[in-house]
């Protein structure tokens, strides 16, 4: 359907930018990049496998590792 084909692709353009964090980012967010690069790895297997579902939930949590990695981020940079 349209709507799992603009999910493989919004989920494809999150893992571009986020190879592109993890070339760039301290040591110190390296591994929530590392988790949120695993959930959107395990969101683009489900969506490949036409189960919608599951993929949210693996957005939802690649999601939550990067709010984690952004605060760490944060965090060591003093803000």
């Amino acid at each position: 359907t349209k709507a799992l084909q603009k999910s493989q692709e919004a989920t494809k353009a999150a893992q571009a930018a986020l190879g592109q964090a993890q070339a760039t980012a301290p040591m110190a967010v390296q591994p929530k990049l590392d988790m949120a690069a695993e959930a959107l790895g395990r969101a683009q297997d489900a969506l490949g496998m036409g189960m919608p579902g599951e993929a949210g939930m693996a957005q939802g949590m690649a999601a939550q590792q990067l709010q984690q990695a952004l605060e760490a981020l944060m965090n060591a940079q003093g803000m």
